[in-house]
C-alpha cells in the first residue's frame, strides 16, 4: 500500500540490513560499545521503572512500557531506539544462514516465523546487543513489537 502511495519500494529491513543500521559503522556488543551499563543512555529496556524480574535494578529511565521515538540516545549514524523500545520485524525468515561468509546476506525466505531484532522495553540488557535475534509468528500483535521500513531511493 505505502509503495504505491508513494511510487516508491517500501519494504521491511533483512535482517542483514536491520544489523548493519543497528550497529551504525560499529563493531562492538551495541552501537555505543561493549559496556551494557551504558545501555539506559540509548534504548528503553527492562530497567527498574519496568520492575520485572532480572531487570536492571541500578538505571531507571522512568519509563515502564513503550515510549514515543526518539527519546533516547542515537547510534554514530544518527538513528535512534535500535536497542529496545519495540522490537522490529524483519523480512527474513528464522533460520540459519548458508556457511561461509557473504556480502548483504538474506535469510530462509519460507517458514513458519520471521526475524525480530532489537529488543523491546521488557527485554534485558543481554537481549538487545547488535546481533540478538529471536523469532515470532507474523500473527503476533503486542505492545511490544513494532516495524521501520526500508525505502528504497532510485538508483
Amino acid at each position: 500500500w505505502l509503495s504505491k502511495q508513494t511510487g516508491k519500494t517500501v519494504r521491511l529491513p533483512t535482517e542483514a540490513e536491520w544489523e548493519m543500521a543497528c550497529r551504525g559503522g560499529t563493531q562492538t556488543a551495541y552501537s555505543f560499545g561493549d559496556d551494557a551499563g551504558e545501555l539506559h543512555k540509548y534504548g528503553n529496556y527492562a530497567d527498574k521503572a519496568s520492575d520485572l524480574p532480572d531487570c536492571d535494578k541500578e538505571h531507571d529511565d522512568k519509563q515502564a512500557i513503550c515510549e514515543h521515538v526518539g527519546r533516547h540516545g542515537e547510534n554514530p549514524w544518527k538513528i535512534k531506539d535500535m536497542h529496545g523500545n519495540a522490537a522490529e520485524w524483519c523480512a527474513d525468515r528464522w533460520g540459519a544462514y548458508r556457511p561461509g561468509s557473504s556480502v548483504d546476506p538474506t535469510g530462509p525466505t519460507s517458514g513458519l516465523t520471521r526475524i525480530v531484532r532489537g529488543g523491546s522495553w521488557f527485554s534485558l540488557a543481554k537481549d538487545l546487543r547488535s546481533a540478538a535475534r529471536y523469532s515470532l509468528t507474523p500473527i503476533t500483535r503486542d505492545t511490544a513489537t513494532g516495524f521501520r521500513i526500508v525505502v528504497e531511493l532510485d538508483n
